[in-house]
Formats: structure tokens, C-alpha cells, sequence
């Protein structure tokens, strides 16, 4: 792909999803690899028994899952739910949430409007 193009396209490393069957994070689009503040888009697997690292967190920006592929129990705003695959899951600013998958792999899209400044952009909830 020409580097006109990459600033139009993103192609997800396969080769690295595929290796092993681990957590996968892929920022397709953010801040260090794009011009676009307005978002920013993550493609996660996330293994069996995985989820949310430091579990119930907040952030400063929304966020919103698209559920690909498996099952995920949801916990916002203090109510806990199942999800399936194309489920849209809406996390706005400041409301606590989280996620773990107890079951199966699942894989999704996450994106963050306006995109987050840095890596570590949630808060734990106390």
C-alpha cells in the first residue's frame, strides 16, 4: 500500500492475531498513527476468562463496543449485562463500566470520541 493510501486505509496484522491465541489490541487509528482527533479505533481479542484489565473504570471521552464475535458479560453504570455478537455497547464520559468474557473468545471493535492523549486513559472507580 502507498503511504497516500495508508492515510486512508488500515489493515489488521494477521499474521500477529493468528500467532497465538492471546490478548490482541490493534490500534487501527489514533492519535500516533493518524491526523483524525475526532476518534480513535482499536480491533481486541480478548481469550477466555479475559476482560477489562483493572476492571471497573471511567473515562473522559465516550466509548463504544461492536461486539464481532462471542459473548461478554457487560457491567455500566452498576447493572450487569449479557451481550452477544452485534451488540453496540455506549459508555459515555464518566460512567463506570467494564467487561469480562467467562465463557469464549470474543473479538470487537472499540471507539473512542474524541480520541484519548495517551495510553492510559481510564480511571479506576474506587
Amino acid at each position: 500500500m502507498t503511504a497516500a493510501a495508508s492515510k486512508y486505509f488500515r489493515q489488521l496484522d494477521f499474521e500477529t492475531l493468528n500467532a497465538n491465541g492471546d490478548k490482541f489490541l490493534q490500534r487501527l487509528l489514533d492519535r500516533s498513527n493518524s491526523e483524525i482527533t475526532s476518534c480513535a479505533v482499536n480491533y481486541v481479542r480478548t481469550p477466555v476468562n479475559g476482560g477489562t484489565p483493572g476492571g471497573e473504570h471511567v473515562h473522559e471521552f465516550d466509548q463504544f463496543m461492536f461486539l464481532i464475535s462471542g459473548r461478554m458479560m457487560v457491567k455500566i453504570d452498576g447493572e450487569t449485562y449479557q451481550v452477544g455478537p452485534g451488540t453496540l455497547m455506549i459508555y459515555p464520559a464518566g460512567i463506570p463500566h467494564h467487561f469480562w468474557n467467562p465463557d469464549e473468545e470474543t473479538i470487537h471493535l472499540t471507539v473512542m470520541a474524541p480520541a484519548p492523549h495517551g495510553p492510559r486513559s481510564s480511571k479506576p472507580v474506587s
